[in-house]
């Protein structure tokens, strides 16, 4: 004898899991792979990953077609899969590989990012939480706190590194300035001078004047006294024929070659004074020219003209030819 509860079986309550699993499950398969894309959110109840069953939920985002098989790439957004979970966590896009298998995969195909999968459910993100797990890793640790740290190192890198060569920079042009200064104030050539008790050196002599011991300076300054030497009295041509002029230079020869004369000496006297007044020391320099050039002739003495210092070429050549 037995109790009759035992015999037609007892009757049982479903569970939420048959509940949940018997409506929006769909084959990959029986979807036109045009409309994947547009699914949106979807949970993968039974996903295969090394052999054994995942869960895992996330967005197809690209479909390629390999060999007549569909595989695609899938972002995940949430996993219970503890070592998918480590996995996909460290990859900042959160992307894996997707087989989309029919009826004749066995699932033997197998990479660390190679997930099989055969159908799948939409679903709503907000309706558990393990669906977004990986969203909230992601969003906390990688965006929000790392990566504006990061972002900060680099900001403050840079800005050191245009700091260091904003200084090389401003030390460079100061160390050309002082270059530039001291190639003014004295030759690169110059020499220490041995002065006696209150003499003077000679730029406070010959400073600004054509003896000056800079080189461009006194080299100016011969410039100057040149175009003031050079005459501005142009000959000008008599109108007449040439049996005029011939006659005429004929009987004035005699009397104007006096007068050319004089006028000659008058004119060379005034442009004298004029670069006596204006040039100060090019008469000089230039008579030191002279006496350089007369002294090289005869005893090879050379004066370099780069020199800060002036020789003693008037005392040479007082000695070697005056005195004869």
């Amino acid at each position: 004898m037995r109790r009759p509860a035992a015999r037609g079986g007892a009757l049982k309550r479903p569970s939420v899991k048959d509940v949940e699993s018997h409506t929006d499950v769909q084959k990959f398969s029986q979807v036109n792979p045009l409309e994947l894309l547009s699914l949106g959110p979807i949970c993968l109840q039974n996903g295969i990953y090394y052999g054994r069953t995942v869960h895992l939920a996330g967005e197809l985002i690209n479909l390629k077609n390999r060999e007549s098989q569909i595989f695609g790439e899938f972002k995940v957004s949430g996993t219970k899969d503890e070592e998918l979970l480590r996995l996909v966590s460290g990859r900042p896009s959160r992307l894996v590989t997707l087989h989309l298998c029919g009826a004749d995969c066995q699932q033997q195909l197998t990479d660390e990012t190679l997930i099989h999968a055969a159908d799948f459910e939409k679903v709503d993100l907000k309706k558990s939480p393990w669906l977004t797990n990986l969203v909230q890793v992601g969003s906390e640790e990688g965006e929000d706190e790392m990566g504006k740290l990061r972002q900060e190192q680099e900001r403050l890198a840079k800005a050191a590194e245009e700091s260091k060569k904003d200084d090389r920079k401003e030390k460079k042009k100061k160390e050309d300035r002082k270059k530039r200064k001291e190639g003014r104030e004295a030759s690169p050539k110059k020499e220490d001078e041995n002065l006696e008790l209150g003499q003077k050196d000679l730029k406070s002599v010959f400073g600004e004047t054509g003896m000056d011991p800079d080189v461009k300076k006194r080299t100016k300054m011969m410039k100057k006294a040149r175009r003031l030497g050079q005459s501005k009295k142009k000959k000008k041509r008599k109108r007449g024929s040439s049996s005029e002029e011939k006659a005429s230079s004929s009987t004035t020869t005699s009397s104007t070659s006096s007068e050319h004369g004089a006028e000659g000496l008058f004119d060379e006297e005034r442009r004298l004074k004029k670069i006596w007044r204006q040039c100060p020391g090019a008469l000089t320099a230039q008579a030191l020219g002279e006496v350089k050039d007369s002294l090289m002739t005869d005893a090879g003495t050379m004066w370099s003209v780069d020199k800060a210092s002036l020789p003693p070429l008037f005392v040479h050549y007082a000695r070697t030819q005056l005195k004869r």
